[in-house]
């Protein structure tokens, strides 16, 4: 769990948080204009897609203080390695149009991860917890994760390893994984997309190039319910993600708000 201001908090989510997930999503309609910088979901997902989706995603949820509790506002979801691999997303791959400054045999090759989606309420997006949100769920992935979803937050491979259960002091074994399920391990490369068409989805364009996004092809699909759909594929390396986490320390009182993020 990350404290940020005026009560408000990120904190892991689970399974038990799709009804909060699903709300906000329904909230989030696509606007009909052309072209939107505000975001919103295109496609009409089922519920059971998502009932799916949390029991292999990794999820951040932001909270703030309503009603004397605190309430969902914003959501991520993210997909690991095998996640990704084993999914309906990974099969599609043939079908992408690469750009020729980019190697697809050799990035796939990588440690990848997937960043599929990120939702804030409209009347949260003035603050900065939306970026620390995003920047949150991307970090995860990132970086060899000090975070448990539940106990003390000791550093990865801290200590030694049992010989009986091959499972160290963080609880982590070998593979990277912790005893909650969380993979552990850093991801070389961080995909994800934006709808191009038949509206093009500016929402998340800013926050990607702050984090040195690149677009390295296209993926034109049909829908049954929407007709052609067009999303560009952007890629995030864990290299350049680190450089300009690094220059955003001295960038200022607004970028060390969200970067301080990174180390609770």
């Amino acid at each position: 769990m990350i404290e940020l201001d005026d009560g408000a908090r990120l904190r892991r989510g689970t399974a038990a948080d799709l009804e909060a997930i699903l709300a906000i999503r329904r909230a989030l309609p696509m606007p009909s204009a052309s072209e939107t910088r505000g975001g919103g979901f295109l496609l009409d997902t089922k519920d059971e897609a998502y009932r799916e989706l949390l029991a292999v995603a990794r999820v951040w949820l932001l909270e703030q203080p309503e009603h004397g509790g605190l309430a969902p506002v914003g959501f991520t979801l993210t997909l690991d390695d095998p996640a990704l691999r084993a999914s309906p997303i990974w099969a599609q791959r043939e079908r992408i149009e690469w750009r020729p400054d980019f190697d697809p045999e050799a990035a796939l090759d990588r440690r990848l991860a997937y960043f599929d989606q990120i939702a804030v309420l409209p009347r949260i997006r003035a603050r900065y917890w939306g970026a620390a949100l995003a920047l949150r769920a991307l970090a995860d992935l990132f970086i060899a994760s000090k975070t448990r979803t539940a106990g003390p937050t000791p550093s990865l491979r801290s200590g030694p390893r049992s010989p009986e259960t091959g499972i160290d002091e963080a609880g982590i074994d070998e593979t990277g994984i912790d005893e909650t399920g969380i993979d552990n391990r850093g991801h070389e490369l961080v995909l994800t997309t934006t709808l191009r068409e038949p509206i093009v989805n500016r929402a998340a364009l800013p926050f990607l190039a702050r984090v040195g996004a690149r677009e390295v092809g296209r993926l034109a699909q049909t829908d049954p319910g929407v007709g052609p759909i067009v999303s560009a594929i952007h890629a995030i390396e864990a290299a350049r993600f680190r450089e300009l986490l690094a220059a955003a320390e001295t960038a200022g009182p607004a970028a060390l708000r969200v970067v301080r993020v990174l180390s609770e």
